[in-house]
Order: structure tokens, then C-alpha cells, then sequence
């Protein structure tokens, strides 16, 4: 997992496992944890990622069998990168990024998705634009993106999933079911208890929270649509 800094800037500040915090974003250990691996197994793991970045960067790296592809499960990278994308999720991929190998011998997986709480319109300004990739300049993705078919993979990606799971309804449908979850008396109750600058409602309260929700996606998914080719309609 990409973790980054916690609670403040002094080298004394440790955060995640084992890992000093303030200047930087580490590779942290989750299982094993940082205290609880291994030399052969940290080693193991250094090891890894060595010979998957000089595939990623080699001059062979779009070829399947020797390039990125035989490291890296290209599918669960795109479906993580769509969802950073579509949220302008501003810790992902730079800090809260979770990561793993299905076995000894597996590729690497970029799954699941997690810490949203600066993304869609939230407290902090750098998510407020719906228009605009997010993303692409973070981690690996500035070289995957360089390969066509990765990129055409993920518009295909983009497309497929916009008429079914991210359809404007589907999308629609999904905040009303957690919005319902919740209900607005719980809603108020959290705004009331958690009074902090990041955790104040709209003016309107909870029904525009939700009302805004539904709106910042569905422009940010509509601008997003706009950056590619339509699929051929036959």
C-alpha cells in the first residue's frame, strides 16, 4: 500500500507500520506488516518491483511477454484509475493506494479503491473541477499511458462501463440507496457531533449534500465522455 504522511511534519511522527512521515510516500508493508516480515521477504518483495519497473520502462515494455503486461494485471489497474479519475480522488494513487499479488507468481493487482474523503467536490479545492483528467501524471500511469492499447484499453473500459454500472441512472440510483442508508436525521446528527470546517453541509443540509453529489458526477462523467471517440454503433 502507498501511504503517506500522518499527523504531523516532525521525523519523529511515524505512520502506517515503521515508516517516518512528513517529507514523503512510501511503499509501507501491510501483510506482512513492516515489523512482522522478513528480510528474505522484504527482499523478495524490492526484488519484484525492480524487475517490474525495468520492464515498465525498458524500451520492450509494450511487448506482452517481457514488457509491464507479464507484471502487471492491466484490467484491475484500469478499473482502479477510472474510479481515481472519475472522483478526482486527490490522495489516489499518490498515498492511499492499496496493492497486491494474488501468489508468488501472480501480477500485480491495484485494488481496492479507498480513502475518499477529498474527492467529488469536497472541502479541498483540487477536486472541485469536473473537467479535466486526474491522475494519469501519478505513479506508473505517465508510462502506461505512453502505450496506445493501454490507453485505448481504458477508453473501451471507460465506455463499456457507462452503459451499465456508470450509467447516468445507475449512478443516480446508487446515492439514493446510501443516501437512504444513512437518512437525514443520521446526517444531522454526524454535522451536529463532527463540527469541523471539513464536515459542514451545504446550505440546505443533507438533501443538498445529496443533490450536489448527483449533479458533480453526472457532469464530471458527461465532460468525461466528451474526451473520447463514440464506440461505433452497428
Amino acid at each position: 500500500v502507498l501511504e503517506g504522511p500522518y499527523g504531523g511534519s516532525s521525523g519523529a511522527d511515524r505512520g502506517g507500520d515503521d515508516i517516518p512521515t512528513g517529507y514523503n510516500t512510501f511503499f509501507n508493508f501491510v501483510e506482512p506488516g513492516g515489523y512482522d516480515s522478513t528480510p528474505a521477504q522484504r527482499d523478495s518483495i524490492v526484488n519484484w518491483f525492480g524487475a517490474f519497473e525495468d520492464a515498465l520502462y525498458g524500451e520492450d515494455y509494450r511487448r506482452p511477454d517481457v514488457g509491464f503486461r507479464a507484471h502487471l494485471d492491466t484490467a484491475s489497474s484500469i478499473d482502479h484509475y477510472l474510479l481515481i479519475n472519475l472522483s478526482r480522488n486527490v490522495d489516489g494513487l499518490q498515498l492511499s493506494t492499496f496493492m497486491y499479488r494474488p501468489d508468488t507468481y501472480g501480477k500485480l493487482h491495484l485494488n481496492p479503491v479507498w480513502d475518499f474523503d477529498r474527492s467529488m467536490d469536497s472541502y479541498d479545492s483540487r477536486d472541485d473541477a469536473t473537467s479535466g483528467m486526474w491522475g494519469q501524471q501519478f505513479l506508473w500511469f505517465p508510462r502506461l499511458f505512453s502505450d496506445p492499447e493501454f490507453n485505448q484499453n481504458f477508453i473501451d473500459r471507460w465506455q463499456e462501463l457507462r452503459r451499465t454500472v456508470l450509467s447516468p441512472a445507475s449512478i443516480e440510483n446508487l446515492i439514493d440507496e446510501m443516501a437512504a442508508e444513512i437518512t437525514e436525521p443520521v446526517a444531522a446528527a454526524n454535522f451536529a457531533r463532527w463540527n469541523a470546517s471539513n464536515n459542514r453541509p451545504r446550505s440546505g443540509g443533507w438533501p443538498a449534500e445529496v443533490a450536489h453529489l448527483k449533479s458533480w458526477l453526472a457532469t464530471r462523467a458527461a465532460w468525461l465522455d466528451t474526451q473520447f471517440l463514440s464506440p461505433p454503433v452497428i
